[in-house]
């Protein structure tokens, strides 16, 4: 079989753990496939084995350390465990290397919305608006604030921007890009 073909039809197949056995056996034959490190600790993630996506995550960051995507999958995955130090950790890393990175901003806001510091929150939110230059990271600066706002209980603050962020999404989207 070929071996980087048979994650992709196990994922097809939504066999996340037919996909570990992939990647597993990917790195095995080609230790320097190190993105596949990454995928595992997703897919860990995913199942919600966090020691072993930890795990993934903190070899792939070693390997590479100025990528701050795996930060802040390692600061959202420590937040996820309620270690929120090591979650800000993580995500301090990811803004020294990327400090304009509006995902690092965004993430950054909702540990400082879930640990109740709503100024802070506001302001990271408001810098990763202010930084929003593309699509994607405009609809994420949205849906941070469509969260923040419902989790506040403040609920048309949070319509208000869940219509922009349909507006943005659907501005976004060409339909005749799917036409034959």
């Amino acid at each position: 079989a070929s071996y980087p073909l048979l994650p992709t039809l196990r994922n097809m197949r939504n066999d996340r753990d037919g996909m570990i056995a992939s990647y597993q056996k990917v790195l095995e034959l080609d230790p320097s496939q190190h993105e596949r490190k990454r995928e595992l600790g997703k897919l860990y993630e995913g199942k919600g084995d966090f020691d072993k996506a930890m795990t993934m995550y903190a070899q792939y960051a070693e390997l590479f350390p100025t990528n701050e995507d795996v930060f802040l999958a390692l600061g959202n995955l420590e937040q996820l465990r309620g270690k929120h130090d090591l979650a800000r950790t993580n995500i301090d890393k990811a803004l020294s290397i990327a400090s304009s990175d509006v995902g690092a901003l965004v993430r950054m806001g909702a540990l400082e919305r879930d640990l109740g510091n709503f100024e802070a929150a506001e302001r990271q939110l408001t810098q990763a608006s202010e930084r929003a230059r593309t699509p994607d990271a405009r609809i994420a600066a949205l849906e941070a604030w469509a969260s923040y706002h419902d989790f506040r209980g403040q609920y048309t603050r949070s319509i208000d921007f869940t219509e922009q962020l349909i507006e943005a999404m659907s501005s976004d989207w060409d339909p005749s890009s799917f036409e034959d």
